[in-house]
């Protein structure tokens, strides 16, 4: 589709678009980022944010195991034990009515998120990230390289900038190559997150499920060589215990895999920059259901999760604008940019230019059926023009329409 201009003076705005992809889902309905900010006052007076990856392997499709009844116990687990948590990062949740189930039931506790449609044949980046803090701007990069399995989903990283309440800080969330065989692939996804680090000195942290084996040949010779300024959040916490988030030995779902016990690897990682410094990391083990395939007490997923308390002591704030340009020009470049690494056919690009003397303030948004608003800024200044991407995954001809609404006075 063509770019569609907008140009804003009235008091409200309403968009209507075809809208499938990535989207920061900036507010709940009807409350603005600044409410949100004021009353989201998280129990972190000492600028401890709590972080937590999870690898919940959600298939709902191809390769389910008992999904429906692990994923309504994960909701539960994350509502009464994870409720502390400040940003979840979730991978190996590819259905799109799995990410779709989990933002409503969860919206209470985390209002904030960042999610993928899987479109046609494919079937998405399968990362989900829940956050209590505003999400102020959002990049997705599909990896260059890509092999076994792994080849069929467009895995990647999202590159997160969060508000908090102590300044701003940038997160790189990823699941990476699997099997152990396919280093050097690790290694050229690696090497491409970390050419995206080039013009940031700020604040972050990278995230995920690296599929790198804790301690081991690769750990030492490609993670630590590609991010030798980071630091790995569970061993500066843990020096001496092996914080296994695989485990066949102890995980019903692990050995029902692996069909053996000797699987036992930390693969999930949370790493941090300068400008943090490490409070306590832990692996996350106690999530569990009752199997009937199993007739056990099973693990909620193959994968145990990981949460880590990170200190925040350097609040860098930097230009990180992927939603927002100054000019046309400048938009339509950037705008283009977006559709290439996340649009689909049925992708449409919308310039909102605010043209108004007033700060346009994200208000709500209503999306049905798979459909999503990608990009969509917090806030348009004066002057500026704001860049989002709408798309939908079943196509034109289905009819659904999308709303998006922004305040020309909050």
């Amino acid at each position: 589709m063509k770019s569609k201009v907008l140009f804003f003076a009235a008091l409200l705005c309403i968009l209507v678009f075809i809208g499938c992809q990535d989207e920061p889902s900036f507010s709940k309905e009807g409350e603005s980022i600044m409410a949100l900010k004021a009353k989201t006052a998280f129990n972190n007076q000492n600028h401890t944010l709590k972080i937590a990856t999870y690898n919940l392997h959600l298939y709902l499709g191809p390769a389910p195991f008992e999904d429906a009844v692990r994923q309504e116990q994960i909701e539960t687990f994350i509502k009464s034990s994870l409720a502390h948590i400040d940003v979840l990062f979730l991978t190996e949740v590819w259905n799109d009515w799995t990410k779709n189930s989990m933002l409503n039931n969860l919206k209470e506790l985390f209002p904030f998120s960042i999610h993928s449609n899987a479109c046609n044949l494919n079937q998405g980046d399968g990362l989900l990230v829940l956050s209590k803090f505003p999400i102020s701007d959002n990049e997705f990069t599909v990896f260059g390289n890509g092999a076994g399995w792994d080849w069929f989903a467009p895995k990647g990283f999202h590159k997160t900038r969060f508000t908090t309440p102590f300044g701003d800080f940038v997160s790189f969330f990823t699941h990476t190559q699997s099997d152990e065989t396919y280093s050097a692939t690790r290694k050229k996804q690696l090497q491409q997150m970390r050419n995206h680090m080039s013009d940031l000195e700020v604040t972050s942290i990278i995230v995920g499920d690296l599929n790198i084996i804790g301690e081991s040949d690769e750990y030492y010779d490609i993670l630590k060589s590609v991010f030798p300024d980071y630091q790995d959040s569970y061993r500066k916490s843990n020096p001496n215990n092996p914080g296994y988030t695989y485990n066949s030995a102890t995980n019903h779902l692990a050995h029902y895999y692996c069909s053996s016990n000797d699987y036992q690897q930390r693969l999930d990682y949370i790493l941090f920059s300068s400008g943090w410094t490490a409070h306590s990391s832990k692996v996350i083990e106690h999530c569990r259901y009752y199997s009937e395939s199993l007739k056990a007490n099973a693990s909620c997923s193959d994968h145990y999760g990981l949460e880590s308390q990170l200190i925040l002591i350097k609040n860098t704030v930097f230009p990180f604008r992927s939603n927002l340009a100054k000019s046309y020009q400048e938009a339509l470049k950037k705008i283009d940019h977006l559709k290439a690494g996340y649009g689909t056919g049925l992708t449409a690009k919308i310039l909102i230019h605010n043209k108004t003397d007033k700060t346009l303030t994200f208000k709500s948004k209503a999306t049905w059926y798979n459909s999503t608003f990608f990009n969509s800024p917090p806030n348009i200044p004066p002057g500026e023009y704001g860049l989002i991407l709408a798309s939908h995954d079943t196509g034109e001809a289905t009819g659904v329409y999308n709303q998006l609404t922004y305040l020309y006075n909050n």
